[in-house]
């Protein structure tokens, strides 16, 4: 059996392998599936959470997984179809865990909010941020970077993202 290793694999969920339970202080219902990895000759385990926020999604891994129910109960398919998995290595009070995710969707994004490209050069330059590295306004508000202040959000009363 090969050691666990961090990065991107195919995977392919084990039929009955479905434990149900409940996480944290919380109780979050979850379900833990088995996920067979032939990459590293492994198997290992992801846990899908069902809060009211997180349940979407966890639905939506069943469904690439194969599930085609709609009875939680029965998750019959879990191993029809082979999904892309991402192990994650993170430390957790001290002690090394592995995130499993099952990956969905096409991996890209689609921004809520677009903007054109003359508009996105012309609020650019308004906050005084030149694509060379120069900046023109005297105040200053960091690098340039996602959270550079308010100011450019002000109108939608939105916070930059925390990153």
């Amino acid at each position: 059996m090969a050691d666990m290793k961090a990065g991107r694999f195919k995977g392919r969920g084990v039929a009955g392998s479905e434990q149900y339970g409940d996480a944290g202080a919380n109780k979050t219902l979850q379900v833990a599936i088995d996920l067979v990895l032939p990459e590293l000759g492994r198997s290992v385990s992801t846990f899908l959470f069902f809060s009211k926020d997180a349940a979407p999604y966890s639905i939506e891994r069943l469904r690439a997984l194969g599930w085609e129910g709609n009875d939680i109960r029965n998750l019959k398919g879990i191993d029809k179809n082979e999904v892309d998995v991402e192990i994650i290595s993170e430390m957790y009070e001290g002690k090394q865990q592995w995130r499993v995710n099952i990956l969905t969707g096409p991996g890209r994004v689609t921004l809520a909010n677009t903007v054109n490209k003359d508009e996105f050069a012309a609020r650019l330059a308004a906050l005084g941020i030149s694509v060379d590295g120069s900046s023109s306004s005297s105040g200053g508000g960091g690098g340039g970077g996602a959270g550079g202040g308010a100011a450019g959000n002000s109108a939608s009363g939105e916070e930059p993202p925390p990153f």
